[in-house]
C-alpha cells in the first residue's frame, strides 16, 4: 500500500508542477484558453455576495450530480456517451493549449486542427477498447490539465467561493446524500472523471479505492493562484498542504472505513500550505 500512495502522491505533485509550468512559464495569457465562466463568476466584495456565489457553485454541483446520477441509471448509453464525448473533446483540445503561438500560413492550421482530431479519435478510442486504472488515470489526467489551463486566472475570491462551495457539495453528496458512492459504484474505474489508486501497478490490477477528478482540479485551482501571485514558494507550499491533506483523508478513510470527501482534507490543506509558505513574504510586504 505505501509504494502506491507514495507513487499517487508523486504523480499528483508531478501534475501540479507541470500545470503551473505550461499555465503560467510556456505560454504567455493571451495564448491560452479562456472560459466566459470565469467572467461569469464574480463573488464581488461583500460577505453576501460571496456567500451568493459560494452557495451557488455548490446548488449547481449538487444538482449537476443528480442529474449524472438519474441518467447513469434510466441511459446508462446516454451518458457512456456524454463521458466519450468528454474525452475526446480534452484530447482534441490539449495539442493546442501545448501550442506557443498561432500559425499564419492557413494550410498549416488545417493540418493542424485534422491532426488534433486524429489523436483525440485515437487516444479515446484507445481508452475504450483497453479499460484499466492506467488509460483512466492518462484521461482524467488530460481533462484535469485542460480544465487547469482554461481556468489558470482564477482569482483569490473566486477560487475561495468555488472551493466552499465544492467542499459543501462534497459533504452533502457523500454523508448524506450518498450520490457520489451510486456513482463510482455504476462507473467504476472507467469513467474518464475519477482516479484509480490500484492494488498494484499491472494494468490488470483492481483499484483498491478512486477519488474524484474535482480532487484534483479544485485544490489545483489554489496551486495556480499561489503560483501565479507568489511565485514557485507560493507553489511548491500548496502543494504540500495538498499532499498532507491526501494522508489526512486517507487516514481518514482507513480509520472509518466509510468513503470520504477528500476535498473536506485536500483544499484546506493546500490553502494551509499556500499561507505558511508565504507568511514571511507577507510579513515583508506589509512592514
Amino acid at each position: 500500500m505505501i509504494p502506491i500512495v507514495a507513487a499517487w502522491m508523486t504523480s499528483t505533485a508531478i501534475f501540479y508542477a507541470f500545470a503551473c509550468y505550461f499555465a503560467f512559464e510556456y505560454k504567455r495569457s493571451e495564448d491560452c484558453l479562456r472560459s466566459p465562466a470565469l467572467r461569469a463568476l464574480k463573488p464581488g466584495t461583500t460577505p453576501g455576495g460571496f456567500f451568493k456565489t459560494t452557495l451557488l457553485v455548490a446548488v449547481v454541483m449538487i444538482l449537476v450530480l443528480s442529474a449524472m446520477v438519474f441518467i447513469l441509471r434510466r441511459f446508462p448509453r446516454i451518458f457512456d456517451t456524454i463521458n466519450e464525448a468528454a474525452v475526446f473533446f480534452s484530447f482534441f483540445v490539449l495539442p493546442y493549449t501545448f501550442r506557443k503561438k498561432q500559425t499564419a500560413s492557413s494550410v498549416a492550421t488545417i493540418l493542424f486542427f485534422a491532426g488534433e482530431i486524429v489523436f483525440a479519435t485515437v487516444a479515446t478510442r484507445y481508452w475504450e477498447t483497453h479499460p484499466n486504472w492506467i488509460t483512466n488515470n492518462i484521461c482524467a489526467f488530460v481533462v484535469g490539465i485542460v480544465i487547469l489551463l482554461t481556468f489558470r486566472t482564477v482569482t483569490n475570491r473566486q477560487c475561495a467561493a468555488v472551493s466552499l462551495g465544492i467542499m459543501a457539495f462534497d459533504a452533502f453528496s457523500v454523508f448524506v446524500s450518498g450520490q457520489m458512492q451510486r456513482l463510482v459504484e455504476a462507473t467504476g474505474d472507467h469513467a474518464g472523471t475519477s482516479i484509480a489508486i490500484p492494488a498494484g501497478l499491472s494494468p490488470a490490477n483492481p483499484s483498491v479505492f478512486s477519488t474524484g477528478l474535482g480532487d484534483l482540479v479544485v485544490p489545483g485551482f489554489v496551486v495556480l493562484l499561489a503560483y501565479r501571485t507568489y511565485g514557485k514558494r507560493g507553489a511548491a507550499g500548496a502543494i504540500a498542504g495538498y499532499l498532507a491533506g491526501m494522508l489526512v483523508a486517507l487516514v481518514a478513510l482507513l480509520a472509518s472505513d466509510f468513503p470520504q470527501p477528500a476535498t473536506i482534507y485536500l483544499i484546506p490543506g493546500a490553502y494551509f500550505g499556500f499561507w505558511v509558505a508565504t507568511a514571511r513574504v507577507r510579513k515583508r510586504q506589509l512592514a
